[in-house]
């Protein structure tokens, strides 16, 4: 047990009591500021691929500090704050895509599954791509940045973009853990540039997954790019400046 002082008096509080509520202030500092961020992002600025990503890091970073039961009461506010954002157009202009590609008002997405079926089983081969079909329809110029993932089965294969998503996946994973593991080293030389590695792998990976599985159609298409892939210097540079530290 521990004394609480109060304005008047001392009381005696449990130790896990006291420890509890000073964690339980900053968490909900960390909610309250992270509600607000997300809400500016994706209703204020229309990012809603960087609104998500930053959601799911957030969700890492509670559940590393805070432990399972408060990262569970994170998610369930993180929840109802994007219950809204499914009832606004550009979310359900996302959803159709997906669910009617074919008939959606965005018609990108129709022109990236005609380049599929006109590829073939094994793509149409590395320099051999058809940018443009028989008709004069041709691929949006979103294929090099949003829809890189469907530019690879084009170009490969469904197969080997898959093997391309598992090496992406491994490459973060490993950087991810192994940045946790200098984190978490005695020495402090290395503590503060392994948790900077570590969210900056972990948003990466992130961002495979969605872009990947979006293009996919597994899930909404969110607009986010691939690393090392998508056309942009924030696609190339900074993933190379996280390798080089790492």
């Amino acid at each position: 047990k521990l004394l609480k002082k109060t304005k008047n008096n001392q009381s005696e509080v449990l130790a896990s009591e006291f420890i509890f509520e000073h964690i339980f202030k900053s968490f909900l500092s960390l909610i309250f500021v992270s509600a607000i961020t997300l809400t500016l992002a994706s209703l204020v600025f229309g990012d809603l691929g960087g609104a998500l990503v930053i959601t799911l890091i957030l969700i890492v970073l509670i559940f590393l500090i805070f432990g399972t039961k408060l990262a569970l009461i994170g998610i369930s506010v993180f929840l109802l704050i994007s219950l809204p954002l499914t009832f606004t157009n550009k979310v359900q202009e996302r959803i159709n895509l997906m669910l009617e590609p074919m008939y959606a008002t965005v018609s990108d997405f129709a022109r990236v599954i005609g380049f599929i079926k006109a590829s073939g089983e094994n793509g149409f081969g590395i320099g051999k791509v058809a940018w443009c079909s028989n008709e004069g329809i041709c691929l949006p110029l979103q294929v090099l940045s949003d829809y890189v993932p469907t530019l690879l089965v084009g170009s490969i294969g469904f197969k080997n973009s898959i093997f391309i998503f598992i090496i992406y996946v491994i490459l973060f994973l490993f950087i991810a853990i192994k940045s946790i593991y200098f984190f978490l080293l005695p020495s402090q030389k290395y503590k503060l540039i392994g948790i900077f590695i570590f969210y900056l792998s972990t948003a990466y990976l992130i961002q495979t997954l969605i872009t990947f599985f979006g293009n996919w159609r597994i899930i909404p298409l969110t607009g986010l790019s691939i690393p090392f892939m998508s056309i942009g210097l924030s696609s190339n540079i900074f993933p190379c400046f996280m390798v080089g530290i790492f």
